[in-house]
């Protein structure tokens, strides 16, 4: 009886020691995808992704006249020794704001760096005054182009396995931009408490 428990012991230890492959992007092409956010408040390996940011002017003096936001953009695939432009522009379908008059940005410069798998790409927003009513709104969408494509156009909104997530563009990301007050985020964090 004790060399049958011994034996099936063995077995179950070597059944239990297999070596599981984990699949990996395996491709020659390279994709790309917004993907802004980061770690959550409880620090720890989850993190929290949104496809949009939204600003305020109102918090601010009259002497900040402009502001440079950002959102990244990732790859998917091998990181390449060359830079690689992206196809990014405006979905102008969906953006309310004007070049020149709420924003800027330089397109031509949106480039995946040598060596690099993701960009921060930043848009200088003006303080102008119809955000004292209105929210502009700037959206940008990335295309396919010689360097990527896109796989994907939404992801989880958190990188959680077990999380109940939420679905959210990849593919577009949107700035949303004003002078109206705005309640702070900190309040919703607090409010259990008050």
């Amino acid at each position: 009886m004790r060399y049958i428990f011994i034996f099936l012991s063995a077995c179950f230890l070597l059944g239990a020691c297999q070596k599981n492959e984990i699949m990996l992007f395996d491709r020659e092409e390279a994709g790309v995808y917004f993907q802004f956010g980061g770690q959550t408040r409880l620090y720890i390996n989850s993190e929290a992704y949104s496809d949009s940011l939204s600003f305020s002017f109102s918090r601010y003096s009259d002497a900040l006249q402009d502001t440079i936001l950002e959102t990244r953009i990732r790859t998917m695939g091998k990181v390449r020794d060359y830079p690689r432009p992206i196809a990014l522009s405006v979905d102008t379908e969906l953006t309310t704001a004007v070049e020149g008059v709420h924003y800027e940005a330089d397109f031509e410069h949106a480039v995946i760096p040598a060596g690099e798998a993701e960009l921060m790409f930043p848009v200088r927003f003006f303080r102008t005054a119809d955000m004292m009513d209105n929210k502009i709104q700037l959206v940008l969408k990335l295309e396919e182009n010689e360097y990527f494509k896109i796989y994907f156009t939404e992801q989880n909104n958190t990188n959680v396995y077990y999380g109940t997530e939420t679905k959210i563009m990849a593919d577009r990301f949107r700035f949303v931009v004003s002078e109206i007050y705005t309640e702070p985020g900190y309040w919703s964090f607090a409010e259990d408490a008050f």
